[in-house]
């Protein structure tokens, strides 16, 4: 899985490049744009391949937001479930995974949301609950 992962994130990098110039601070200024900015459902799809974890929180946020669901956006949040190990942090306890997992929720895929919810470990699943209750009147 480790390599899979890696290999995701080369390829993206080409993405990173075009969007981000590779630098730590652009990607800090394009989470921003996401989240200040109207982008279009083209560009937050392109932007959930993107190489950083706060560029990928910022664009699940916009998604759910604007109530998205396609094939796209719907294979790449399955795809980030399986994200749930340290070096995918976004605060606290929270990881990637754990927010992809809640995205599937809020979009309404129940029943995706409920076949990985029930097969996480107790700790993940509070986790999930935990952004549930914390970013529900979002």
């Amino acid at each position: 899985m480790i390599n899979r992962i890696k290999s995701i994130l080369d390829d993206s990098m080409k993405l990173a490049n075009i969007f981000c110039g590779g630098t730590d601070l652009s990607y800090l200024g394009l989470a921003k744009k996401i989240e200040v900015e109207d982008v279009s459902v083209e560009e937050l799809e392109n932007y959930l391949s993107i190489p950083n974890i706060t560029v990928i929180k910022q664009t699940i946020l916009k998604i759910i937001e604007k109530n998205i669901k396609n094939s796209k956006v719907y294979s790449k949040l399955l795809e980030y479930t399986e994200f749930m190990d340290d070096s995918f942090k976004i605060l606290g306890p929270c990881k990637l995974g754990h927010f992809a997992i809640y995205a599937l929720k809020q979009l309404g895929y129940n029943d995706d949301f409920q076949i990985i919810f029930n097969n996480l470990k107790d700790d993940d699943k509070k986790t999930v609950m935990l952004l549930e209750n914390s970013l529900f009147d979002r």
